[in-house]
């Protein structure tokens, strides 16, 4: 993960720069707190006063590493530092990851509580010896455990943030004036954020808050390439959702060529600007051939989800604009092809991400898409073999996705719904080719139960609905 990295220091300032610059040449961005001038330039002096620039550090960074010492040989540390060690610790614990907090006791015993305001026993970290050594040599020492501790940095469950999206809806509103987490963090937010608008359908209210976040970015000059990335694949994305609405008369999505390739160019655009920072993983790739690593996920998961989910996006926008009747059949082999390779790619990507417990769920439910996608696109071309294996996979994961949120009661109804759906209507799919009819009388019972306990669920709000028409024209009539 690279990150940005807020250091403080209540001493030696020295070893704060040495470790900037250590921990600066293994990816990441560290701040020294303060008005430092090699900090970077969007976190530098961005307020009136000291305390307003690290209030503002602080805010915007990802981890944060503190170094604890002793003002003189007699004297308790610095009262700042014990409020940036508040002030984080209650950040951090927000958004459920104390681990990016690091905190050290540089030349600090067990002798020297009695010199500290309170007992912070608990949440002491490394002690660190000077024993005469250069200010570059304890610097050394700490950032080799801050790469230790990388390991254990908790990440956000991607589908328990699905099912909680007004959570980062609540952070979308706070957080350029009180933020409760940094830009980074956010910016992997948003992208969950927006496919929650598919999901729960609320596609044009996201859209107009993520716009109005952006504009407030601009106003206040918040200069955080992940979080303009984020936004610029959000507006591109909820603008495909809400051109993808079905017509309400005819039921007809139809896309113009001059959309779809406005759209596909922009998702094209963005994976470029990826590319181009990290050359070393993705050379020149095309966006369509932007594969990953896990070395790569596990330094820059922002950016390899946003690759991923992009790709599977592209899928989706091919597939919509195939639905277009007056494409000619040589323009619809085209892109059907080229749907094939995003499906490739993304389900690559997808796959790799789906390993790690965080992700689960979530990627096994874009994988899901991609599947099916891809089964669409093999069918235009005459690839029969591909479309069956596709939708088997589909299938699978769908329904490993349907069975986690049944049985969970703490999951949103309405997205238990619509998987529910995206499941039940491939089962619909697979029971009118099943050759097993015990198999298939399974399916058509599974989803007869669903119909059937949902037509009582309709029946009670339709009643309701009816009685509140008859009140209200009771009393205006």
């Amino acid at each position: 993960m690279k990150d940005y990295v807020f250091i403080g220091w209540s001493r030696n300032r020295e070893v704060a720069i040495e470790l900037k610059k250590i921990l600066d040449g293994q990816g990441f961005v560290c701040v020294v707190g303060g008005q430092y001038e090699n900090n970077p330039e969007s976190v530098r002096n961005r307020r009136g006063t000291v305390n307003e620039t690290i209030n503002f550090q602080m805010n915007h960074c990802d981890q944060s590493i503190l170094l604890f010492q002793k003002i003189d040989d007699n004297v308790g540390i610095s009262g700042n530092l014990i409020y940036e060690l508040g002030y984080i610790n209650a950040q951090y614990n927000y958004i459920q990851s104390p681990t990016k907090l690091h905190i050290f006791r540089i030349d600090i015993t067990r002798a020297d509580d009695a010199l500290f305001p309170t007992d912070l026993g608990g949440i002491w970290g490394s002690s660190i010896t000077s024993g005469g050594r250069s200010e570059r040599e304890i610097a050394q020492e700490i950032a080799q455990e801050f790469l230790k501790n990388q390991a254990q940095i908790a990440r956000s469950d991607k589908f328990r943030l699905l099912n909680n999206h007004y959570f980062i809806e609540y952070e979308l509103k706070r957080h350029i004036e009180n933020p409760a987490m940094s830009d980074y963090d956010l910016a992997m937010n948003l992208l969950v954020y927006v496919q929650s608008a598919f999901c729960y359908q609320e596609q044009n209210d996201i859209r107009l808050k993520v716009e109005r976040f952006k504009s407030q970015m601009v106003d206040k000059a918040i200069r955080s390439t992940e979080l303009e990335w984020a936004t610029n694949y959000a507006i591109q994305t909820l603008d495909l959702y809400c051109l993808t609405v079905p017509d309400e008369d005819s039921g007809v999505i139809r896309m113009p060529g001059v959309t779809f390739r406005g759209i596909l160019n922009e998702f094209r655009e963005i994976g470029e600007r990826i590319a181009q920072k990290f050359p070393e993983v993705f050379g020149g790739a095309d966006f369509s051939e932007m594969k990953f690593d896990e070395a790569f996920y596990h330094r820059n998961d922002f950016e390899a989800w946003l690759v991923a989910q992009m790709q599977e996006h592209v899928t989706y926008l091919i597939l919509v604009y195939l639905l277009n009747s007056e494409i000619a059949a040589e323009e619809k082999e085209y892109y059907a092809r080229l749907g094939v390779k995003y499906c490739r790619i993304s389900i690559g990507n997808l796959e790799l991400l789906a390993k790690f417990d965080e992700n689960k769920m979530y990627a096994k439910l874009l994988l899901g898409y991609a599947y099916k996608n891809m089964s669409t696109f093999c069918a235009v071309l005459g690839m029969d073999a591909e479309v069956a294996s596709s939708r088997e996979a589909s299938f699978r994961l769908r329904r490993e996705v349907y069975s986690y949120v049944k049985g969970i009661s703490a999951i949103q109804p309405s997205l238990k719904e619509y998987i529910a759906l995206e499941y039940l209507l491939q089962a619909v799919e697979r029971a009118a080719v099943c050759g097993d009819k015990y198999e298939r009388s399974d399916y058509l019972r599974e989803i007869g139960d669903y119909i059937r306990e949902r037509s009582k669920s309709e029946r009670n709000r339709s009643y309701m609905f009816r009685s509140l028409i008859e009140s209200y024209k009771a009393l205006t009539e």
